[in-house]
């Protein structure tokens, strides 16, 4: 029989008082951990009440995670990490446990007590406001600032640039893109409006500092932001609308405490429905290039945002993959790019002469990109051409 044991535990903007251990456990008895799990690891049987996959927490090439159904608690022998629901979700997802506790009691119909706070309460608990907590509001505040710009008469341009991109209202939409006006301050005036202290804006590269003073990070520049798996925006990349100017045409959120490029996919957020449906996730050079492709109903394709794929995205896309092909310009540079991901993918762990890891490789015709092949040949022809991938190994020893 488990203790009757209360906890007082307290959030932004109310309290949960005295919490009993019993809305825990009811919330934890309702929830089935192997459907949980299966949204970040492909698992298969392993006896009657017992299933097995790819460790989510450590590079591995033979399956040691196990989740047990009856006994609902999961266990790495490879890293040792085990636990419950909430010790998988918390770690995975890098969030507190209320906050899964919150989202969990949603999902299946728990009702959590709930009482509102005095301001003085509610003062202090914004005081204690994780730091983490605050940056993801701020990312929020400037994708949806930049949102309403490319909705405004200021973002006509970057509108019809991306009409010219074949690039819908509603694809626009779905991936949250947005607009940074030219101004130098626009998106600190803003963020200050909404009192988010200057030194975290900076923190989260939004703002840059010279001699001169500072400065908006992105301007007149079409925003594409990265999202976590949560949805929640985390960096962003970006394009520069002006031709004549001399900037980088392309331009990424330094890294943050939120956001580091190397460990993230561009679109992954909502490829990984499709990823895991389709078992196959396609990985192309450019961002624009996922945009393309999503927006002709080929939804598993992720970028690695202008740098080198590298080990740990090769790594996060394994977790939902059995086949991954690698779909690179079709120059010189697009060559090198791929015959680099090729040891990149080897390093990371993967068995390419195994069906539960294959690596291929399509070519696409000289001075093609994905963009300009699907627009032209269409989605049926660019599927055609992903079946055809030939495997890693052999287009290296080629």
């Amino acid at each position: 029989m488990r203790a009757n044991t209360s906890y007082h535990f307290r959030g932004m903007g109310f309290a949960l008082p005295l919490l009993p251990r019993e809305k825990i456990d009811d919330v934890r008895d309702r929830i089935n951990i192997v459907d949980i799990v299966r949204r970040f690891v492909e698992l298969k049987r392993a006896g009657t009440a017992s299933w097995k996959g790819l460790c989510p927490f450590h590079a591995e090439k033979t399956p040691s995670f196990h989740v047990h159904e009856q006994r609902q608690y999961f266990h790495c022998f490879g890293c040792g990490e085990k636990g419950d629901v909430f010790s998988f979700l918390t770690k995975i997802e890098q969030r507190s446990f209320m906050e899964i506790l919150r989202d969990l009691a949603r999902e299946v119909g728990v009702d959590l007590p709930e009482t509102r706070q005095s301001e003085a309460e509610r003062m202090a608990a914004a005081e204690a406001e994780s730091e983490r907590g605050r940056m993801f509001r701020a990312m929020e505040a400037a994708a949806r600032f930049f949102e309403s710009q490319l909705a405004s008469p200021a973002g006509g341009a970057a509108r019809a640039y991306l009409e010219r991109r074949g690039i819908s209202p509603e694809l626009r939409a779905r991936f949250r893109l947005g607009y940074a006006p030219p101004s130098y301050e626009a998106l600190q005036k803003h963020l200050a409006s909404l009192q988010i202290p200057s030194n975290l804006v900076e923190k989260l590269g939004l703002v840059g500092t010279n001699d001169r003073g500072r400065y908006d990070f992105f301007r007149d520049r079409v925003m594409l932001p990265v999202l976590d798996r949560q949805k929640r925006p985390i960096g962003f990349s970006s394009r520069l609308l002006d031709p004549d100017a001399k900037e980088r045409k392309y331009l990424n959120s330094p890294d943050s405490p939120l956001f580091h490029k190397k460990e993230n996919l561009y679109g992954l957020h909502i490829a990984l429905d499709a990823i895991r449906r389709t078992g196959t996730a396609i990985i192309v050079e450019g961002n624009f290039d996922v945009l393309s492709l999503h927006q002709a109903g080929i939804e598993e394709a992720v970028a690695p945002m202008g740098t080198a794929l590298t080990g740990e995205q090769i790594r996060l896309i394994s977790r939902a993959a059995r086949r991954i092909v690698v779909v690179f310009d079709g120059d010189k540079a697009g060559a090198r790019a791929a015959e680099k991901a090729i040891p990149v993918a080897v390093e990371a762990g993967l068995f390419f002469a195994e069906a539960d890891a294959d690596g291929r490789v399509a070519q696409l015709p000289a001075g093609v990109d994905p963009d300009d092949f699907v627009r032209t040949q269409g989605a049926e022809a660019f599927r055609a051409l992903v079946e055809g991938a030939r495997p890693m190994l052999d287009h290296l020893i080629q």
